[in-house]
């Protein structure tokens, strides 16, 4: 069985035991969820303690308030839904692009995707921030107050492409560069495993 980095942190930090792994486990398996989704619907660990096991794992700052954040132009650039299918949402703070996100693992699409929609060539800063308080910033910042709002309003923009990672045949540039990226990333980080999970909507690495 493959280790899963979630759950083995999780159980090395106190947030789960034992037995608890096993039923998160099986519930992962039978369902097919995220790692974090099983934690968060077995109610396992709380959002808070999600965040926390994240920061244990990639050791960035930890949002706890939103009341002095505010999203600026270069959020706006992007897509509504894709920030919410990603789960980041990207502020301008000192000429670099400073991503807070409810999921790290997804770091390399929303890096990509701020790239090939805003052109952005510079480096990116983290924090850490739970969902619905990310949600909470993503709707503020387009002025949708609740989740049931009709989302065509914000899936299509003449300068935004329609999807970013429908690559075709001819053109597999965004996968070379995709896995480009992994691998400087596990490079760099002395990973010396990889691991390819599609999920529904999109690929977990």
């Amino acid at each position: 069985m493959v280790k899963r980095v979630l759950f083995q942190t999780a159980l090395d930090k106190g947030y789960i035991s034992s037995n608890q792994l096993q039923k998160v486990e099986e519930y992962r398996a039978e369902t097919n969820v995220s790692d974090e989704r099983a934690l968060l619907d077995l109610k396992i660990v709380t959002e808070e303690n999600l965040m926390k096991l994240y920061y244990d794992i990639y050791g960035y700052e930890m949002v706890t308030s939103i009341k002095n954040i505010e999203a600026d132009a270069f959020t706006l650039k992007c897509r509504y839904k894709t920030l919410l299918d990603i789960s980041f949402i990207p502020i301008m703070k000192d000429n670099k692009v400073h991503i807070i996100t409810a999921k790290p693992q997804n770091s390399l699409f929303a890096e990509d995707y701020i790239r090939e929609t805003t052109n952005y060539k510079g480096g990116f800063t983290y924090s850490l921030i739970t969902e619905t308080n990310l949600r909470k910033l993503i709707s503020k910042a387009f002025n949708v107050e609740n989740e049931s709002v009709d989302l065509e309003n914000f899936e299509s923009s003449a300068d935004t492409p329609s999807n970013v990672y429908d690559v075709s045949e001819n053109d597999s540039s965004a996968i070379v560069n995709l896995v480009n990226r992994i691998l400087r990333e596990a490079i760099e980080n002395k990973i010396s495993d990889i691991h390819f999970e599609p999920q529904a909507d999109h690929l977990r690495v």
